[in-house]
């Protein structure tokens, strides 16, 4: 976490404290979540929704964070090295990741999402 804290002082944004319980819940989170769940993991939820959107955007433009568009709204993620696609359920839209299968090289940008009803919803027999 504290090299995202020091390429945004480098970039001259202030390292609020809602800013470091951001990139702390999307740090020790293992799956993308919704800035409504950052929201709810951050202690006391100081942070408004506009807050907390603004500085995901931010985020994002610094290359933080990365975002994934789903029908129930984005998702977000800390950038990491590995880079990796996503598993979407249909039908709860709980997100995993997964290695990707396009060798990252070859694309300057590319976000692969599939889509599989997760074994929670095929086994109580969900439908999308």
């Amino acid at each position: 976490m504290g090299n995202w804290l020091k390429k945004l002082k480098e970039k001259g944004y202030r390292t609020t404290r809602t800013r470091k319980e951001i990139l702390r819940v999307l740090t020790f989170h293992p799956v993308p979540l919704t800035p409504r769940q950052i929201r709810e993991e951050i202690p006391q939820r100081v942070p408004d929704l506009s807050t907390i959107y603004r500085d995901l955007t931010l985020f994002e433009e610094l290359k933080i964070v990365e975002s994934i568009f789903t029908p129930q709204g984005s998702f977000y993620e800390i950038k990491r090295p590995a880079h990796h696609s996503h598993l979407i359920c249909p039908s709860c839209y709980q997100i995993n990741c997964i290695p990707c299968p396009l060798r990252q090289e070859e694309y300057l940008k590319h976000q692969v999402i599939f889509w599989e009803r997760c074994k929670n919803c095929k086994n109580q027999g969900r439908e999308k």
